[in-house]
């Protein structure tokens, strides 16, 4: 009878999940000529478990946006423009990702035409931390004034 505690003690501690930090960079870029390109770098525990973009032509606020980089098993994929994210660890942890720190913002910058007929896109930034994350003292993301990367 000791032995089934014993074992249910271990199956508990072995399901257990600990609470992890994630969060993530994102930057669109959207612009009508050449397309749109949405980068992330996304930090679990502190440690880079993805980096990489998308791109698509015409994208708008629903577009998903998954991209490569991750590590094998994981996965991360933003929608609003950079604005919310889902994560999933390479244990099959799923991670809804929302706006934090300094939050998001855009601006709009000239990406073609010519002096007589300018053609605008925008940029969006956003920082985006785990909804059940808790990161306790551990360094949050920052913009990185329009860059892809930081």
């Amino acid at each position: 009878m000791k032995l089934n505690y014993t074992l249910v003690a271990l199956t508990f501690a072995a399901t257990k999940t600990v609470q992890a930090c994630v969060t993530a960079h994102v930057y669109l870029n959207s612009c009508l000529i050449g397309g749109d390109i949405l980068t992330a770098q996304v930090f679990d525990n502190g440690v880079k478990v993805c980096e990489g973009s998308k791109s698509t032509n015409l994208g708008g606020s629903n577009t998903v946006w998954c991209i490569s980089g991750c590590q094998p098993g994981s996965s991360f994929c933003a929608t609003n423009n950079g604005r919310s994210a889902t994560y999933t660890s390479p244990i099959g942890n799923v991670v809804s990702m929302d706006i934090d720190g300094p939050g998001t913002h855009n601006r709009r910058f000239q990406c073609g035409g010519t002096d007589e007929r300018k053609i605008f896109g925008t940029e969006f930034e956003s920082c985006l931390v785990g909804a059940s994350s808790d990161c306790g003292s551990r360094a949050r993301c920052q913009f990185c004034d329009y860059r892809n990367r930081c």
